[in-house]
Formats: structure tokens, sequence, C-alpha cells
């Protein structure tokens, strides 16, 4: 399974920023590893059968692009991906 790095839109109105793929030590389960885009700093990682999924007839989380700028029909959004940084 491949998740595309880029914004995604999560069906609940939040962007998130997926930077790769990685796999569960113990299960090989497929994995994503992403932020939201107000806190960078912050990595988490989902399932990613849980990341495809359909939640009350929408995907929970939506490609939106691999730039840095897109629209939701309201408003023009511009992020910049951040650098991934270790913890100390």
């Amino acid at each position: 399974m491949t998740i595309k790095n880029g914004w995604y839109r999560h069906f609940k109105g939040g962007y998130y920023y997926v930077v790769c793929m990685a796999k569960h030590s113990e299960t090989l389960e497929d994995m994503v590893v992403y932020y939201h885009k107000d806190n960078p700093d912050d990595i988490w990682v989902r399932p990613a059968s849980m990341w495809e999924e359909i939640v009350n007839g929408k995907p929970r989380f939506e490609f939106i692009g691999d730039n840095h700028t897109f629209s939701d029909g309201n408003a023009s959004y511009s992020f910049e991906p951040q650098e991934v940084r270790g913890y100390e």
C-alpha cells in the first residue's frame, strides 16, 4: 500500500502533511508518518488502512496536493513542508 506524500484534508477539516510511509517493527503493517499544519514538530503515525478509511461516506483523509498552495473553495492556503527533526 502506498500513500502519496503531500497535503491532505481530514474529514473534520484539519490539514495534514504526509512525510513518508513506514513499517510497524513488529507486524510490518504499513504506517503513514505525518504532521498537522499548525504543529509540524509533532510527528504522528497512523496505520495506512485507517488513513484510507471511509467515514460517514467521505474519505478520512482527502489528498489535496503536493505543492505548497491549495484552495478549499473558500480560501487559499500556503504552507511549506517542514524538516522532520528527531527527538532529543
